[in-house]
């Protein structure tokens, strides 16, 4: 069975399993880096929020041999979990002053999101791209966020800058950031007992929902006071959009091959929407400054 062919297979059953007062839909959704997904949205009426449920991780499973009926039953338990059954007021959402305090910032790739930033208010950042978005109180980030967009900005009338004053505020409070060694990470995971030649010379840097964390380089402060613990310029490895990884400049040395590692994790290990850069930065503690 195609893709077309199970996205139809799966539609037909969803049309077939809600009742008349449902809506069911496939549409097609754009992620970040240009990755278009396809997403199943199930909406009763009078209800003007649902989860979108993206067929393609479902059909990869489908592939290993798990069965139609099985992969539909799992889309279904979804949504009923989602608990989207009444609807949401987004009235407030007209209202500038309603909307500014959680107002929150993260960074994209600028040619990856080409597309993108033409409908949307960005910042360039180095070779990246500060873009914008509300989050929903009581949601997880990467679940319930919308997307701010040209014409909610000329909407509020206010432009990117404006924006970027708000958020810069409200991202260390909402998204509170969060430094730790590697070697921390992976004796909390159960993967290291420790070296003899003691810990791994990495730190991570992320957020506490560990979701955007990458954006925590741009507060106010943060990678100087990082420098003065170190003591040290540092090399900062864009590892994904939710966190980086740090090391100190004595402690890494030759860095001839530092960005094929880069390039080859994006392309092996990572979602294709969480991909940051496909290179390393250096944070030069004397002129207190990140460079690409």
């Amino acid at each position: 069975m195609t893709y077309d062919e199970f996205k139809d297979a799966i539609l037909d059953r969803a049309s077939e399993y809600y009742p008349q007062d449902y809506s069911v839909q496939i549409r097609d959704v754009e992620k970040m880096n240009g990755l278009v997904l396809q997403g199943l949205l199930i909406t009763r009426e009078g209800v003007n929020v649902s989860p979108t449920i993206y067929l393609n991780q479902f059909y990869e499973k489908f592939k290993e041999g798990k069965s139609l009926d099985d992969i539909f039953e799992e889309i279904a338990r979804l949504y009923e979990d989602s608990g989207k059954d009444s609807p949401m007021d987004f009235g407030f959402f007209f209202d500038y002053d309603e909307v500014k305090g959680r107002l929150c910032l993260k960074l994209i790739n600028h040619d990856m999101n080409r597309s993108l930033l033409s409908g949307i208010p960005h910042i360039p950042y180095l070779d990246l791209e500060i873009v914008f978005f509300y989050l929903l109180e009581g949601y997880e980030a990467d679940t319930a966020s919308i997307l701010i967009r040209n014409e909610h900005a000329a909407n509020w009338g206010v432009c990117a800058q404006d924006l970027l004053k708000h958020a810069l505020v409200n991202t260390p409070k909402l998204f509170s950031p969060r430094f730790f060694t590697m070697s921390n990470l992976l004796k909390d995971m159960g993967m290291w007992d420790g070296e003899p030649n003691g810990d791994i010379p990495m730190h991570i840097l992320t957020n506490e929902r560990k979701t955007f964390g990458a954006s925590s380089l741009l507060y106010p402060d943060l990678l100087a006071k990082i420098g003065d613990e170190f003591g040290d310029d540092y090399y900062l490895i864009p590892s994904s959009i939710h966190e980086v990884i740090l090391i100190q400049k004595r402690d890494l040395g030759d860095v001839s091959e530092l960005n094929n590692m880069i390039r080859e994790v994006n392309l092996t290990q990572l979602s294709h929407d969480e991909i940051l850069s496909n290179h390393y930065y250096t944070y030069v503690r004397k002129e207190e400054a990140l460079i690409a």
